[in-house]
C-alpha cells in the first residue's frame, strides 16, 4: 500500500506540474477512500472538483458524475450529509440526462445513483425519500436484469436496502419479503 501511495503522490505532482489528464487524480482519490483515508480523499476530490469546474477543460459528463459519486460517498463517510446529498443530486441529474440519451449505456449507473441516494436518505432517517429512490432503482434494475444477469447483484443490494428500510419503519412483512428476494437473487 505504501508503494502505491508513493506512486500516486508522484503522479499527482506530475499532473499538477504539467497539466496532464486529471483521471489519475480520481483514481488516487478513490484509492484513498478505499483505504479509509477519507480526509485525504476529500482534499483530492475537492481539487478535482475545482479542475472539473474550469470551463476551459473539456470534461466528459460521465467523469463529472463519477466524481460527484466519489464526493457523495466521502462526504457521507465524514458525516457531511448535506454536501453528500448535493453531490448525489448532481450525479443523479447527470446520469438521468445521459440515460435519457443512451439508456443501455447509462441506466445501470442511474440505478446505482438512486441506490446511493436512497442509502443516504435511509441513514438520515428520511424513509419516504429513501423508499422512492430505492423503488426507482429497483424498477430500472428489474428491467436490466431481464437482459443482463450481471445487474442482479445490484438488484439484490437494492432489495437488501429496502428490507432494512422496512425493518426500520416496522414494516416487518415487507422487510421479510425484500430480504428473501435478495437472498433468492444471490443464491441463483
Amino acid at each position: 500500500v505504501n508503494e502505491i501511495l508513493k506512486i500516486y503522490r508522484e503522479a499527482e505532482e506530475l499532473v499538477e506540474k504539467y497539466d496532464l489528464d486529471k483521471t489519475v487524480l480520481y483514481e488516487y482519490a478513490a484509492f484513498l477512500f478505499h483505504q479509509n483515508r477519507f480526509e485525504e480523499a476529500d482534499t483530492l476530490a475537492g481539487k478535482l472538483s475545482w479542475y472539473y469546474s474550469n470551463p476551459t477543460l473539456k470534461v466528459k459528463e460521465e467523469e463529472k458524475a463519477e466524481l460527484y459519486n466519489l464526493l457523495g460517498v466521502v462526504y457521507s463517510k465524514t458525516q457531511r450529509y448535506a454536501e453528500a446529498e448535493a453531490a448525489y443530486d448532481k450525479m443523479l441529474e447527470i446520469y438521468s440526462r445521459l440515460a435519457e440519451r443512451n439508456p443501455e449505456a447509462y441506466e445501470q449507473s442511474l440505478a446505482s445513483s438512486c441506490g446511493n441516494l436512497g442509502c443516504l436518505y435511509s441513514y438520515t432517517q428520511r424513509y419516504d425519500k429513501a423508499e422512492d429512490a430505492f423503488d426507482k432503482a429497483k424498477e430500472i434494475l428489474i428491467r436490466l436484469a431481464e437482459r443482463s444477469p450481471e445487474d442482479e447483484s445490484t438488484l439484490a443490494w437494492i432489495y437488501t436496502n429496502l428490507g432494512s428500510l422496512y425493518r426500520e419503519t416496522q414494516r416487518y412483512d415487507e422487510a421479510e419479503t425484500a430480504f428473501v428476494k435478495s437472498l433468492e437473487i444471490r443464491t441463483t
